[in-house]
């Protein structure tokens, strides 16, 4: 390889008992990459993991019964969260999905340098 850094992934997970508590999760971590790291959002969608070629635009700005229901089936491994965002810098997608272990939801945040493109 050319010695540059390609990318960096940070990885968690979490249990809550409010199926409400994922998704706003995802979307405080969408503000905040936004804000604190000046990032531009280049998309925002919900795919469907039965046929994950089959997209739906996210409401960032929907109620709690739209975000509810959104972390129920984040939870129950029938969709994932999908943002993309970038700057002059780098690129970064952030991830929601179910560990399909009947407890927990991962996120991902993928960093990738422009300059390692």
């Amino acid at each position: 390889s050319n010695g540059k850094l390609s990318e960096i992934m940070e990885y968690e997970t979490k249990n809550y008992t409010n199926p409400l508590a994922y998704t706003n999760l995802f979307l405080l971590t969408r503000s905040l990459i936004m804000t604190k790291m000046n990032m531009q959002s280049i998309s925002d969608y919900i795919v469907n993991t039965a046929n994950p070629t089959q997209t739906t635009p996210l409401s960032v700005d929907a109620d709690d019964d739209y975000r509810t229901q959104i972390g129920t089936d984040l939870y129950n491994g029938d969709i994932s969260l999908v943002s993309s965002f970038e700057n002059d810098k780098s690129n970064l997608q952030l991830k929601a999905f179910s560990m399909n272990d009947g407890a927990n939801v991962g996120y991902t945040r993928t960093y990738t340098p422009k300059n390692a493109q």
